[in-house]
């Protein structure tokens, strides 16, 4: 498509890859959480890798502050008065910027991770996740920076640029019951949660992916 301004041509070329996605032999599961990225890599019963990414929140929330604090400090004015536009322009240039760049290391490191392994990425079907939660104003304000949208489509880009397979999971229960015995957890200090029937005790996250990779297997998955 050529489109002419006035001044300059513009040219947008389509470009389309054929690629074929592999047949897997193992299972990376991500769950998601506010603070940090758990990845869990099971082959058969046997798990190759667990790892741990941490979210850079915090330095997202620093420019938060400061564009809540503009905006306090100048409740009428902040609107028309350009200077203090523009300051506030930056600091939400700068979230985004932090946000995104984040995003697309660690969508690059799982489809490195995945291919390495021949492994099919399990990821949290969240759809319907901020019309269902309801919490404080200090766990809004987290859930408005929770960039879990943009890091699944980053994710399932590299994956399928790389021949990657990818599936969504209903994470409904996957932190509330045993991937054992199906009872409930108890949630304990440090991420740690116990199943009140079995005794089983375990990472938080960790079986979370865990009982991602037993949903999917039971719809069908290898």
């Amino acid at each position: 498509m050529i489109k002419y301004d006035g001044e300059r041509f513009w040219v947008c070329i389509e470009f389309r890859k054929e690629v074929k996605l592999y047949k897997p032999r193992s299972y990376l599961a991500i769950d998601l959480n506010f603070d940090n990225i758990t990845i869990m890599i099971v082959r058969g019963r046997r798990i190759i890798k667990i790892k741990r990414f941490p979210i850079p929140l915090r330095r997202v929330l620093i420019h938060r502050i400061w564009i809540e604090r503009i905006m306090k400090r100048y409740p009428k004015r902040w609107k028309y008065v350009k200077g203090v536009r523009n300051a506030i322009r930056r600091h939400g240039k700068r979230m985004r910027s932090i946000l995104d760049d984040w995003c697309h290391k660690l969508a690059n490191r799982i489809a490195d991770l995945a291919k390495r392994y021949r492994a099919e990425i399990l990821l949290e079907d969240l759809d319907k996740f901020r019309e269902r939660r309801k919490g404080s104003a200090s766990f809004n304000k987290k859930l408005a920076l929770w960039c879990y949208r943009r890091l699944q489509s980053y994710i399932v880009y590299e994956a399928m640029e790389r021949g990657v397979p990818v599936s969504f999971v209903d994470p409904k229960a996957t932190l509330s019951r045993c991937p054992f015995c199906g009872s409930k957890l108890v949630e304990l200090p440090n991420r740690v949660v116990k199943c009140v029937n079995c005794g089983f005790v375990g990472d938080r996250d960790v079986t979370a992916c865990t009982n991602l990779i037993l949903k999917h297997a039971r719809c069908g998955g290898v």
